[in-house]
C-alpha cells in the first residue's frame, strides 16, 4: 500500500460572494508568498476543485501549511469538507452537497509569521472513487468558540494524502 500525494496550489483557490477567504501576496525579504488569509473574526473560506488520480480506499487526509500573520499565541480551528461526484453521475454540480466537515484545532507558533502544520483527516468522503471530480472546501471557523487566535491565518499550501490501494 502506498500513499499518493496531490498538492493544491493556493492560487488555484475559488471564492464565493459571501464568506469568502482574500487571497494576499507579501512581498517578502528574498521571495514573494502567496497566501489565503482566513480573519479571526468570521468563518471564512475557500474552495478548489480537481480530478482524483490513483484513489484506491480510505481516509483522505488535509495537510496544511499556515501561519499566524501577527498573533503569537491562541488556536485556529480549521474544517474541510469534500464531496465527489463520478462521471455520468446524474447529481447536479451546482447544488452538490458536501461530507461532513471535519474539523480540528491548532495552536499558534510563539513567533509571528512561523510556518506551521496541520493535518485533518477527512472520514466522510462522499462515496469517492478513482477518477472522480472532487470538490474541497477549507474554512477558517473564527467564530467557533476553539478559535482564539487574533488577526488572520494564513495557509500557503495544501496536500491531499490517500491510498492508492
Amino acid at each position: 500500500m502506498a500513499t499518493a500525494t496531490l498538492h493544491l496550489d493556493v492560487a488555484s483557490a475559488r471564492f464565493r460572494s459571501t464568506n469568502a477567504a482574500a487571497t494576499v501576496k507579501a512581498n517578502g525579504t528574498t521571495v514573494p508568498v502567496l497566501g489565503i488569509a482566513f480573519d479571526a473574526a468570521a468563518d471564512e473560506e475557500a474552495h478548489f476543485s480537481f480530478r482524483i488520480s490513483n484513489y484506491g480506499s480510505g481516509n483522505v487526509f488535509v495537510r496544511i501549511a499556515w501561519y499566524a500573520d501577527t498573533a503569537t499565541s491562541g488556536n485556529v480551528v480549521f474544517g474541510v469538507a469534500l464531496g465527489a461526484i463520478t462521471s455520468g453521475d446524474p447529481t447536479n454540480i451546482e447544488t452538490k452537497a458536501l461530507g461532513t466537515e471535519a474539523t480540528t484545532a491548532v495552536a499558534a507558533e510563539s513567533v509571528a509569521q512561523a510556518m506551521s502544520h496541520i493535518t485533518i483527516q477527512i472520514t466522510s468522503i462522499d462515496s469517492i472513487a478513482d477518477g472522480d471530480f472532487v470538490f474541497v472546501r477549507l474554512r477558517r471557523l473564527g467564530t467557533n468558540g476553539s478559535d482564539t487566535m487574533a488577526g488572520d491565518a494564513i495557509v500557503v499550501a495544501l496536500e491531499l494524502n490517500y491510498s492508492d490501494t
